[in-house]
């Protein structure tokens, strides 16, 4: 796959679980979001940034799953353990 199709296919699945969280009720400030960011144990600029693709390595891939298996998401393009 050529760097310009695998940054894009990133950059749709950080899109598609964006779409996920905003249509489930996770919407930035919401109170479901703020108690998920409190369940997860995290800020919710670190939260922020952890979604939008700004953080990397395993602590980052861990904490991912976490947050998926918290809201249900099992969306295209992620690798989940």
């Amino acid at each position: 796959m050529p760097m310009i199709e695998a940054k894009n296919t990133i950059y749709q699945a950080i899109d598609d679980f964006s779409s996920f969280l905003n249509m489930n009720g996770y919407r930035q400030r919401s109170n479901s979001r703020k108690q998920l960011v409190k369940d997860v144990g995290m800020s919710d600029q670190r939260f922020s940034e952890l979604i939008n693709g700004k953080k990397h390595g395993r602590a980052a891939f861990d904490k991912l799953n976490e947050i998926f298996n918290y809201v249900g998401y099992s969306g295209e393009n992620w690798v989940m353990v």
